[in-house]
């Protein structure tokens, strides 16, 4: 998906991500985002700059470790 619930209310953006981790259960599947709100449902993130990868990694591990990703995720949350 590339943001799906760009233009839905909370409710419907919840419905929407419960299916779609019911369909995608022990399968690989590819979200593409620029909400970091999402990022809770994924295992692993690949934070893309300049068309290229700047970090992977799960949560925890790019705010530890990439300043970018610290960078986005603490100003996003000052919103």
């Amino acid at each position: 998906f590339d943001e799906p619930t760009a233009s839905i209310d909370a409710v419907s953006e919840k419905k929407i991500f419960e299916h779609f981790l019911l369909l995608s259960k022990n399968q690989l599947a590819l979200f593409i985002t620029h909400r970091l709100t999402s990022l809770n449902l994924v295992d692993d993130i690949i934070l893309l700059n300049n068309h290229a990868i700047e970090a992977m990694g799960d949560h925890e591990t790019l705010l530890n470790n990439s300043l970018l990703y610290r960078e986005l995720y603490f100003a996003y949350k000052k919103e």
